[in-house]
């Protein structure tokens, strides 16, 4: 699936409905083919150009991944249009709402800091809606003490990865997600 996107994405990054064309493919996608391909969707190809128009085509690559995944996890979801100052990804079930982010990272780039997660920013870009998360590749998020655990944790931002993802893929048999993000708040209380 990696090497067709990449394909696609070099083919059509130049037309206006790039995003249209990249999502109408990837929504043919069922859900164990996205479960056996999700965690590469957080490495960011290292021959697209740094700013082109490939690269963030590969960012919206990463939010079709994060709301095909919410679909076949029962929370109906869709990849927001807005640009900048807003998530990427809304969901919607009977009980709540949430929002998402959906992060990818080059190999080559190793120094990250807490405003590459932007937990501060999900929170706003939350709004009126229950919960808010970030999806990011879990050998990219800090293995030290960091002060996106603790933002995440007072502010009620889940924190997964692709490969929690590929996890509830594999497993998730209709249950409740809400614990999921409810944890940062079980955490405070704690």
């Amino acid at each position: 699936m990696r090497k067709k996107t990449i394909e696609l994405i070099f083919n059509i990054a130049k037309e206006k409905n790039a995003f249209d064309i990249l999502e109408k493919q990837i929504s043919k996608t069922t859900r164990k083919q996205l479960s056996k391909n999700i965690i590469e969707c957080g490495i960011l190809p290292e021959m697209f150009e740094h700013d082109s128009s490939e690269e963030k085509l590969w960012a919206k690559f990463s939010d079709i991944i994060l709301s095909q995944s919410l679909n076949h996890l029962g929370i109906k979801s869709e990849v927001l249009g807005a640009r900048g100052n807003s998530a990427d990804v809304y969901g919607k079930t009977s009980k709540y709402t949430i929002v998402g982010d959906a992060k990818t990272f080059r190999l080559s780039r190793s120094a990250k800091n807490q405003k590459d997660f932007k937990v501060g920013a999900l929170d706003s870009w939350r709004q009126g809606n229950n919960y808010a998360m970030l999806v990011a590749p879990l050998t990219q998020y800090p293995n030290r003490a960091s002060q996106i655990y603790s933002q995440a944790i007072d502010k009620n931002v889940t924190l997964l990865s692709y490969t929690h993802l590929h996890f509830l893929l594999d497993f998730h048999n209709s249950q409740n997600l809400q614990t999921i993000w409810e944890t940062c708040n079980v955490l405070k209380k704690k």
